[in-house]
């Protein structure tokens, strides 16, 4: 009689049981067809046909989200907007990501190219051996020093492939209304599909602007320039660089933004996260 108590209990738990597993499984199969898991670490991978990479957008510039919608790679991506950007306290946050992306558009109340520089030392740690595109001015002020100016500040320079031609890298910066872009690197997959003999066609209307910067020394190397008409002079700059550090570490720098080249954007993207899958 016991034995017949035990298994009596035993099947009514079962069948308790069975609505809960079925309502697990409606959950994890709507979860896989919504691709849910694609930010779980070891589930990613299965579950949405090869490893899923984290982007951190730090600063609000709508182009770029946009540009990543075409990027051909499974990731998951998140913005650091100017008010968390000066209430981060922890280094190890920036460290989860596979590339970070640093805009112009990092201040608060507007102003561009501003970094706190404890940011700046957190952003330092975070870079090493990581993925890392910038733009233009990005970081090159700070909140506190208005006499800072450039990437050398708190390590940040040890990822940054170029510096400001000038010390006011304001002053630098170029206006143009017409202008070329020239390949120099032809091996590059970042141009895969342009013909290197013809200028790249740039998007957008008005005005160009960009920053003229000098290469840095060590494993850094130009992809390719911009060549602007002033007055009557023709101003060749460099456009893109790209620059190594630690083993892994890579950064890809713009003169401009990039979100004048779309296509440039979205290879170098799927350049630095490993190729399109």
């Amino acid at each position: 009689m016991p034995y017949y108590d035990y298994e009596e209990g035993w099947k009514k738990r079962f069948e308790l049981t069975i609505p809960l597993l079925l309502l697990v499984l409606v959950v994890l199969v709507l979860a896989w067809k919504m691709q849910w898991l694609c930010g779980v670490p070891g589930l990613g991978a299965v579950a949405c046909g090869g490893s899923v990479h984290n982007i951190l957008i730090i600063g609000n510039d709508p182009n770029i989200e946009l540009m990543l919608n075409d990027v051909g790679l499974n990731f998951n991506h998140e913005v650091l907007n100017p008010d968390e950007i000066a209430s981060l306290r922890d280094a190890d946050y920036l460290k989860k990501y596979d590339l970070i992306i640093l805009t112009e558009n990092t201040g608060l109340n507007g102003k561009k190219d501003v970094l706190p520089n404890a940011f700046r030392g957190f952003l330092a740690q975070a870079l090493v051996n990581k993925k890392f595109i910038l733009f233009s001015g990005a970081g090159t002020k700070d909140t506190a020093e208005p006499y800072l100016n450039g990437w050398t500040a708190d390590g940040m320079g040890n990822f940054v492939p170029v510096s400001c031609k000038t010390v006011d890298c304001d002053l630098d910066s170029h206006s143009v209304s017409q202008m070329k872009f020239r390949i120099l690197d032809t091996s590059s997959p970042i141009f895969e599909g342009y013909n290197p003999t013809q200028p790249i066609n740039i998007s957008g209307t008005g005005s160009f602007e960009y920053l003229p910067v000098n290469l840095n020394g060590g494993n850094v190397h130009a992809l390719g320039v911009i060549e602007s008409e002033v007055g009557t002079q023709t101003l060749s700059d460099y456009g893109i660089v790209e620059g190594s550090s630690g083993v892994t570490g890579k950064t890809i720098y713009f003169a401009y933004n990039p979100s004048r080249t779309p296509t440039i954007f979205k290879n170098v993207v799927e350049y630095l996260l490993g190729g399109s899958e």
